[in-house]
């Protein structure tokens, strides 16, 4: 769930929030997306600690 990721941005009783990696506005109980899924396995699967940067 969206609601669950650090990237997340939403008061505690709103249904809807900000995504800040990709600048979306996302509902708190929305499937995770096939980009985030990607790029979390990709960094797990590299180990050690997963730090995940914004280009701008």
């Amino acid at each position: 769930m969206c609601g669950t990721c650090p990237f997340f941005l939403a008061g505690r009783e709103d249904t809807m929030g900000f995504c800040t990696c990709f600048s979306k506005h996302k509902s708190r109980w929305a499937n995770v997306p096939k980009r985030c899924k990607e790029l979390f396995e990709k960094g797990f699967q590299i180990g050690g600690d997963l730090v995940i940067v914004i280009k701008e």
